[in-house]
């Protein structure tokens, strides 16, 4: 079994920062995340056979058809034999694929894992539940943002609020969160 001082990154890549409903609000989730995995293969002099897996978080799948993390794997030059999972573990995802890929290398059923987190705000989909089996005749038809569906049902909070709720309670300073968000960016 390997140590994880024997696994390493090799390469790390990240789209820019895009505005909710800016020029990127037309891409799909997968094919935004193609271009840096592409690039990141690229950088690490990596040929898209030679990647064992995929594993890519993303916490809102809505509208980007079935496990778009191999979709996103494929177009970024993956071979076809490369299986692929979205992980969905609302925000850290992208953590979690990692220590995943990192589970695959440890117990020596993978060489190389692509993994990451990718996600797109601006194609969070409207909903109309209930539609496809009760359908409507006459009257109102609710139509529901895909955002506000994105409370945790158990604690009926949204992450913003979550978030707002830490800071009050640990007393982070707004020049401490953008201090950290700035550095987040930077690596």
């Amino acid at each position: 079994m390997r140590t994880l001082s024997d696994i390493v990154f090799v390469s790390a890549v990240r789209t820019p920062m895009g505005r909710f409903g800016g020029t990127l609000k037309d891409m799909k989730v997968y094919d935004l995340a193609s271009f840096p995995i592409r690039e990141a293969l690229r950088r690490a002099n990596v040929a898209g056979d030679e990647v064992d897996d995929a594993i890519i978080g993303s916490c809102r799948q809505a509208g980007n058809h079935v496990n778009p993390a191999r979709t996103a794997a494929l177009k970024g030059g993956v071979g076809q034999h490369v299986p692929g999972v979205t992980i969905n573990k609302a925000c850290p995802a992208g953590m979690k694929a990692v220590s995943l890929a990192t589970q695959l290398i440890q117990v020596g059923q993978a060489d190389v894992v692509l993994c990451g987190g990718m996600e797109s705000m601006s194609t969070i989909p409207h909903l109309i539940k209930g539609y496809r089996w009760k359908g409507f005749r006459m009257g109102p038809v609710t139509i529901e943002d895909g955002w506000t569906d994105s409370h945790d049902p158990i604690a009926d909070l949204s992450m913003g609020l979550t978030a707002e709720n830490l800071v009050e309670k640990y007393g982070i300073s707004r020049r401490e969160m953008d201090e950290f968000a700035a550095d987040s960016h930077r690596k």
